[in-house]
């Protein structure tokens, strides 16, 4: 198939309600959605550089430009027989790369007829899901928080902590709901002079306990993990299949948060599912907020039979009034269920999509 052009564009979005982590309140949004076009067929994906962890001053201007003057000229006018074939330059935005890359992956499977996760080799079976909670103003806005997640049906409730915010918010999430699946996201909050003090989250019988630790100590989480019960995940610790190969040579025992998004794309992602499954460790999808653009390829991922827990992917309405695709990702028994019409498998709503647009570039060869 010939790619023939490439479509841009920036968007001014917002979240129903704010998302607090240790890092701070996120509730305005500007993603990057990319749409590919080829032989009668396009394909869609979405960049989330606004909120993906970066070092970059302008993460969004940064992947903008890398879309626009590298990674669009790289495939305009390409054959693609299959997106594994795409050779694009490393050394560009992970999140810009995967954003190009998994439009083609859609472009690929409309154009073969067939779903998305069929294509990645995976299953039509219900994707299980989580939902985040973020950090509440107080204990029992937490517990209204994490009450209304479980009356809308989600299987596990994850709840971020830092410092100052964790045993007392736990313990009474816990004994709220002894039969929850329960989590915790430090985010990287808390340093390894910690240790002890979270070995005492051991009593809440977390599904495990993610990012501890900065991003770079691969070392001390291994040394966390064998000191306390709690299964340790690593979320920004694993930008590629490197570091993720590193971190199972160290702990067989890591559960794995695999981000397309943070990995460079499906092409990663597909690696580090391999080395997970190799590895016996648990794995499941996460996400930085997407729409439901971004929402549909966590979902087609998510579908690989490696994926063994529930993946941070909630319903439309957990973040959006209104999503921007149709029909939109609806929560049914605690699951989302992957379409079966080709691609990523919902329609998106160019009405919304035009309205919500502040910037667009339309390139072709």
């Amino acid at each position: 198939m010939k790619i023939s052009a490439v479509e841009l564009r920036l968007l001014s979005t917002r979240l129903i309600e704010p998302f607090n982590t240790s890092h701070g309140s996120i509730v305005d949004r500007t993603p990057i959605i990319v749409r590919v076009f080829g032989e009668g067929y396009e394909g869609w994906a979405e960049c989330p550089a606004d909120v993906a962890p970066s070092a970059d001053r302008d993460p969004v201007a940064v992947a903008w430009s890398a879309l626009e003057y590298r990674l669009s000229k790289q495939v305009l006018g390409l054959e693609v027989e299959h997106p594994v074939g795409l050779n694009l330059d490393q050394s560009l935005p992970r999140t810009a790369i995967a954003a190009l890359e998994m439009a083609v992956w859609d472009l690929h499977a409309r154009s073969l007829g067939l779903p998305l996760w069929h294509v990645l080799q995976g299953t039509q079976r219900p994707v299980a899901t989580g939902v985040v909670v973020g950090i509440a103003d107080s204990v029992p806005d937490l517990l209204e928080l994490v009450a209304r997640r479980v009356e809308e049906g989600y299987r596990r409730v994850k709840v971020k902590i830092r410092p100052g915010w964790d045993l007392e918010p736990l313990q009474r999430v816990r004994s709220g709901w002894p039969g929850l699946a329960v989590s915790a996201d430090a985010n990287g909050a808390y340093t390894p002079i910690d240790t002890t003090h979270l070995q005492a989250l051991d009593e809440f019988d977390l599904q495990y306990l993610e990012q501890p630790f900065p991003a770079p100590d691969l070392e001390d989480h291994a040394r966390l993990a064998v000191t306390i019960s709690t299964p340790v995940c690593l979320d920004e610790s694993l930008p590629d299949r490197s570091r993720v190969h590193a971190a199972l040579s160290l702990h067989p025992g890591f559960v794995i948060n695999a981000k397309p998004s943070r990995l460079g794309g499906h092409i990663e992602t597909l690696a580090v599912h391999r080395l997970a499954v190799d590895a016996g460790a648990d794995l499941w999808c996460g996400g930085y907020l997407e729409t439901g653009i971004g929402r549909a390829h966590l979902v087609a991922v998510a579908t690989l039979p490696g994926f063994t827990l529930p993946g941070d992917i909630s319903a439309s309405e957990r973040y959006w009034e209104r999503d921007l695709v149709q029909p939109s990702w609806a929560l049914s028994e605690g699951a989302l269920h992957p379409a079966t019409t080709p691609g990523i498998g919902v329609d998106v709503d160019i009405e919304l999509l035009d309205r919500l647009t502040t910037r667009r570039i339309f390139v072709e060869v």
